[in-house]
């Protein structure tokens, strides 16, 4: 059992991944924050807050990854082994979700500008009852996420509509990268694994493409 389904060739090099999106997102989460502390835009806020959970949750699935590796490699009774992967598994995967769920339904606030605490605690719900099904089917976990990107991306493309400013542009493929890395996830149905190293791959391309994007707007503006 394990959290992905990464080929043997690719384990270790998938948490590496995971590793540098978790610095990457929190990277862009920190400096997120500086700006709402400067401007007082809440925009920023729900931006920096989005990305300290995006980040929490692939440094959960990079140790949760690591950890099952350790704990199968272990000289341990074979029964122990398989109850105490089980148990690092389901923490990790709820974790995972549960913070990626959350930093999406976030990022759907802010798109949408919802304000209407009705609206938002039904999203709310949803991400708890995606959490818990996801924690059994991460299919139903990469649909939904992809959805929620389905959502965010206009928001962000209207913005470059209207300025044409290369920033907003940046953003949008970054973020369609994201959601194409779900749908590489999505496509692990059909028994390919490579699917998993394409979706990996993609994601922290996505990531890197934000964080170029904010580097870039902090030494020009």
């Amino acid at each position: 059992m394990v959290l992905s389904s990464s080929p043997d060739w690719f384990l270790g090099f998938d948490s590496l991944l995971e590793f540098l999106t978790t610095w990457i997102a929190f990277f862009i989460g920190y400096y997120s924050y500086k700006f709402f502390r400067i401007s007082k835009n809440s925009k920023y806020f729900y931006l920096g807050f989005s990305f300290f959970a995006i980040a929490l949750a692939y440094l959960a699935k990079a140790f949760t990854n690591i950890l099952i590796y350790l704990e199968a490699n272990r000289a341990e009774v074979w029964a122990i082994k398989v109850q105490n992967i089980a148990i690092i598994h389901d923490i990790g995967i709820i974790a995972y979700v549960a913070l990626i769920l959350i930093a999406y339904i976030t990022l759907v606030a802010l798109a949408l500008k919802i304000k209407d605490m009705r609206i938002l605690s039904l999203l709310v719900v949803t991400a708890v009852l995606a959490t818990i099904i996801g924690s059994s089917s991460l299919l139903f976990f990469h649909v939904l996420s992809f959805i929620f990107l389905l959502y965010i991306i206009p928001y962000f493309y209207t913005h470059y509509k209207q300025t044409r400013d290369a920033h907003y542009q940046i953003v949008v493929i970054s973020f369609l990268l994201i959601a194409f890395s779900h749908l590489c996830f999505i496509l692990l149905l059909t028994g390919h694994q490579l699917f998993y190293v394409y979706g990996e791959i993609t994601q922290l391309f996505g990531y890197l493409g934000l964080l170029m994007n904010l580097i870039w707007c902090l030494r020009y503006g």
